[in-house]
């Protein structure tokens, strides 16, 4: 993700008196671009950083959702090791434990097991919900602050616009319909996919989408591929 131009003062997220996210400062100017995560992790922002600029930020809002870019989109510091297991731990029917590591050291390839390994960093169990778009859940939540990430979803488009209409104006509703990829059965060779953000290209498959389905880190976003829902 491509970060420039005068910086943005995001103030801190607390919840019940725990900080989730530290002050930082941001980009005033995102724009999508088509780099190898493997190349902007360590210098992009968390994903959860990003979600939270983006609600906290009128001129962040307006500069990541600038038209003429729907090709392209944003490559956060974060990745998905798929290859974890819950340990006894009862996982919700539909969804899928994974950890999420956040700004991970160093990024390394292994050619024996042929994986991609993210050392350091912090990892953060997460359920992961089904692939389709994003709904709230009882408290009107839809990502959950800490890690950036859907917390329900929905495979009807509709459903999932009455959904958002309830805790938001039907216009706002509109444009903030977004849909979510994983693996479902991730392929044995992929250990580590990175998340990203992108424009879609029709309405019917919302205006947004946040991908944790990429082959490998070394992969652009242009390359790995498109899934959409029906």
């Amino acid at each position: 993700m491509k970060i420039s131009g005068s910086m943005i003062d995001i103030p801190g997220l607390k919840k019940d008196g725990r900080v989730i996210i530290p002050a930082f400062k941001i980009s005033g100017n995102i724009y999508g671009s088509d780099e190898r995560p493997l190349d902007v992790y360590k210098s992009a922002p968390t994903l959860a950083q990003f979600m939270h600029a983006y609600s906290s930020s009128e001129a962040i809002r307006a500069s990541a959702n600038e038209t003429g870019r729907q090709a392209r989109g944003e490559i956060f510091a974060d990745f998905i090791d798929y290859k974890v297991k819950p340990l006894g731990k009862v996982v919700p029917k539909g969804f899928l434990y994974v950890h999420l590591v956040q700004r991970p050291e160093n990024i390394t390839y292994n050619k024996k097991s042929g994986m991609w390994i993210a050392g350091g960093g912090r990892r953060i169990g997460v359920e992961l919900p089904p692939y389709g778009f994003v709904i709230p859940d009882k408290d009107g939540t839809l990502y959950n602050p800490e890690t950036g990430l859907p917390v329900l979803t929905s495979k009807a488009y509709e459903k999932a616009l009455k959904e958002l209409e309830k805790i938001m104006p039907t216009k706002e509703a509109e444009n903030n319909v977004s849909d979510f990829a994983r693996y479902d059965d991730a392929p044995a060779d992929v250990s580590l996919s990175p998340i990203s953000r992108e424009p879609r290209l029709t309405v019917a498959h919302g205006p947004r989408s946040l991908r944790a389905d990429w082959h490998s880190p070394k992969v652009r976003i242009h390359d790995c591929g498109h899934r959409l829902i029906a």
